[in-house]
């Protein structure tokens, strides 16, 4: 079973470590938030039920809960919860809760010693919750949606690396140069460079030599590189992302520059850095390694840089490629909404519906971002459980499945489609060899077939 939170909190509990298994922390999620849609998960970012004891000092949400008080579950008026400011947040603090003072230690000792997901759940029943059947219920969750597997799977953060900020140094400063400010959405390569030049100073000094060439040899106001690495693999920033810099020419707008001191006579120190520094970029821009490029691989550029052969970038972004698949994002950015040729058929609860193929991701509400599938739904059945309007990709409309537990954008459903008639046609345009397509008419091919837009059932 797929299911949109569950990934998304599968993804965030990975990079935490804990004596909690991933699965087990997960299945407490689902349950305690009903999916990320209680009350608590969406004013106070709490998803888990942790109520704010001592030694909480952060903000604090209350409101009325249930407890399981002599077998009976009971209201408890004004019961006070903790409210973190972001969902990562909680999920340092969930991971950490149980170990994070001695008297909870003693408390949970049968979680901590447990070693199976069904030990752990056992044990949090009558101690982090009291109802009888929190462990069962954490165990059924478990199952049906294989929770298991993020226990096996650790996911590497691109973390930052150390840079230096000299952007208030750079040449220009606070010159945008020629090019205004671009959005970051703007940038679709990572284009690597050399200097061409052996300067065996420190990154802060070296760069200075670079902008007196540069402004005296070119007459440029604002230099070539975003990020500049020294021998010793110190990183300095120049300029802010938003700016674009004058590296590869008239590409320049899309693209973001890295630069190594040096003929291609690369230390150990500096390769580390800028494999470091690229993939960071690559999670938080959202590029792919397809789109690392060397300076000779832009068009309208004839250079040699950054000394590398086409063979040889391939091998480095084949191992980006792997590096960022391991420790990548599930998350993806959906397009702004356009209309499809045709307007979708609309669709109703207690309908049964199947996946098209084909489909690219899940819709997650919450942050109005798509989820990558965990594998392939093509013609996996399902039932609307609920429907809400968006304005996304060619979509207004979501659905949730009720097995799945997760939103299908309506594009991604065949049912959506079922007044869409199609026109079979042959290559050269005529319908089976029968008539040609009628030219005052619109038409939208879609999977091999030509469909009349305004054709209805």
């Amino acid at each position: 079973m797929s299911n949109t939170f569950i990934e998304k909190m599968a993804a965030l509990y990975q990079t935490v470590p804990s004596v909690l298994l991933v699965s087990v922390r997960i299945a407490q999620a689902c349950i305690e938030s009903s999916y990320g849609n209680s009350e608590l998960a969406r004013n106070a970012n709490n998803y888990a039920g942790i109520k704010a004891s001592e030694p909480w000092t952060g903000e604090v949400y209350a409101k009325t809960t249930k407890e399981e008080i002599n077998g009976v579950l009971v209201d408890v008026e004004g019961e006070k919860f903790r409210k973190y400011p972001t969902i990562q947040a909680f999920v340092k603090d969930h991971s950490n809760f149980i170990t994070s003072t001695e008297w909870r230690k003693s408390l949970y000792a049968d979680v901590i010693n447990a070693t199976t997901y069904q030990g752990q759940c056992a044990a949090l029943t009558k101690t982090y919750a009291t109802n009888s059947s929190y462990g069962r219920e954490l165990i059924r969750v478990i199952e049906e949606n294989d929770l298991t597997k993020y226990d096996e799977k650790v996911i590497v953060n691109m973390n930052k690396p150390k840079i230096i900020d000299r952007t208030k140094q750079a040449l220009g400063y606070p010159s945008t140069g020629y090019y205004p400010k671009r959005a970051l959405s703007a940038i679709k390569q990572i284009v690597w460079h050399y200097t061409w030049s052996d300067h065996n100073g420190v990154a802060m000094q070296n760069i200075k030599l670079h902008e007196a060439f540069w402004q005296s040899q070119h007459g440029w106001d604002i230099g070539g590189y975003h990020y500049y690495i020294d021998k010793y693999g110190t990183i300095v920033q120049n300029y802010p992302l938003t700016t674009v810099s004058y590296g590869a020419g008239k590409l320049n707008p899309q693209l973001v520059h890295i630069c190594c001191e040096g003929k291609g006579n690369y230390t150990p120190e500096q390769i580390k850095a800028r494999e470091e520094l690229t993939l960071w970029l690559m999670q938080e821009l959202k590029i792919s390694a397809d789109n690392v490029k060397g300076h000779k691989e832009i068009p309208y550029n004839s250079t040699t840089c950054p000394g590398y052969s086409v063979a040889q970038l391939d091998a480095f972004r084949k191992d980006l490629k792997a590096k960022a698949d391991k420790g990548g994002s599930r998350f993806v950015d959906l397009p702004e909404y356009k209309a499809p040729a045709k307007a979708y058929d609309e669709l109703t609860i207690g309908q049964t519906v199947t996946i098209r193929e084909g489909m690219k991701a899940w819709y997650n509400p919450q942050d109005k971002e798509g989820v990558k599938p965990s594998k392939d739904f093509t013609g996996d059945k399902d039932t609307i459980e609920n429907v809400m309007s968006v304005d996304v990709s060619y979509s207004k409309r979501a659905y949730l499945l009720k097995n799945k537990r997760s939103w299908i954008l309506e594009q991604d459903l065949v049912e959506a489609r079922k007044s869409w008639v199609p026109v079979e046609v042959q290559e050269d345009g005529t319908d089976k060899g029968k008539v040609e397509l009628d030219k005052n008419k619109d038409y939208a091919y879609i999977n091999g077939a030509y469909y009349d837009v305004v054709k209805r059932k």
